[in-house]
């Protein structure tokens, strides 16, 4: 509920891309459905809501599937809603990107918030070990088998996204990001990972114990 608006209206004012944009609560409990029925469904957005993910599905690419589902377009954009736009033209500059550079999926590195107690203790430990872990030369580099993706936004053309089973293929994995950049280079996929860092930001976790488990699940 604290993100969501700003999360939406960033993808409202993205310029020069036709869109359909789809919310899914995915059994949130507080106002995020609420506010998103009060604002924005007269604005053309879409509201999926879920209960909790059947047996075997993280939920994260249980929201993801259900999304998927309802979606129409040829390329598929999934972000979270905590990812923030810095200007207007992110969604249009990397279906460009994509087209031009006849890339499958890309991933882009947005700047992590860092104003939380938490975020300020934990969060340089946590990008350095991902960097030591991932770096994202490996992830651009077609013969490794090594992608990591960001899921504050992940852009997928939609053939692609649909010859590699999608979320549903790796509905299990904790790491869904990693998991589903990795098939779809494993299946022979061109994927890319950009540094958008000074056009996207997204939060990480604003609690020490939320960065421990993130630190345990990398």
């Amino acid at each position: 509920a604290e993100t969501i608006s700003r999360c939406v209206e960033g993808v409202l004012s993205q310029e020069g891309v036709k869109k359909e944009v789809i919310v899914v609560d995915d059994a949130s409990e507080d106002d995020t459905s609420l506010i998103l029925m009060e604002n924005y469904l007269s604005r053309g957005v879409r509201l999926v809501r879920l209960g909790r993910p059947e047996e075997g599905w993280v939920g994260k690419s249980w929201a993801c599937h259900h999304g998927y589902l309802e979606s129409s377009g040829n390329w598929l954009l999934f972000i979270d809603a905590d990812t923030s736009f810095r200007d207007r033209y992110v969604i249009r500059d990397t279906v460009e990107y994509a087209t031009r550079n006849r890339v499958d999926a890309l991933s882009l590195i947005p700047m992590l918030d860092s104003r939380s107690f938490a975020s300020k203790v934990m969060l340089p430990t946590l990008i350095a070990l991902k960097y030591v872990l991932a770096p994202p030369r490996r992830s651009n580099d077609p013969n490794d088998q090594l992608a990591f993706f960001y899921g504050a936004y992940m852009l997928f053309r939609r053939n692609v996204y649909e010859s590699v089973g999608g979320h549903a293929d790796i509905r299990g994995h904790i790491l869904e990001d990693k998991s589903i950049g990795e098939l779809t280079k494993s299946m022979g996929f061109r994927v890319a990972l950009l540094d958008a860092r000074d056009r996207l930001g997204a939060k990480f976790n604003e609690s020490i114990s939320g960065y421990i488990n993130a630190l345990l699940r990398l």
